[in-house]
C-alpha cells in the first residue's frame, strides 16, 4: 500500500512481545502506509475511545509511537512529524 492511506499528545509503548497479546483486545489497526522506508500506523484505542500513530523510519531506525486526539486521526496519519512527542529523539 504504498503511500496510500486507507480510511498531540503523549507517547506511549508499543513494542516487543507485549505488543502482540495487547493489540488484539485493545487496539485496532484503521490503516498503515509505507513510501520510502517510512512506516506509519494508524490505530484506535477501542478503551481509551482515541487515536494512537506509529511511526518507523527503516532506514534509520528513528521511530515513536503518539496518542491523538480522534478529531486530529487522519491529520497525524498523513502528516505524523507533526505530531512527534516532545521528547522523541532521532536516530
Amino acid at each position: 500500500m504504498a503511500g496510500k492511506p486507507q480510511a498531540r499528545s503523549g507517547a506511549i509503548p508499543m513494542g516487543g512481545a507485549r505488543r502482540s497479546s495487547i493489540l488484539p483486545r485493545m487496539y485496532k489497526e484503521l490503516a498503515s502506509r509505507l513510501d520510502d522506508g517510512i512506516l506509519v500506523r494508524l490505530f484506535w484505542d477501542v478503551p481509551r475511545d482515541q487515536a494512537i500513530v506509529r511511526y518507523r523510519d527503516r532506514r534509520t531506525g528513528d521511530s515513536f509511537t503518539t496518542r491523538v486526539p480522534k478529531s486530529h486521526a487522519l491529520e497525524a496519519f498523513r502528516h505524523p512529524n507533526a505530531y512527534r512527542p516532545a521528547f522523541a529523539v532521532a536516530a
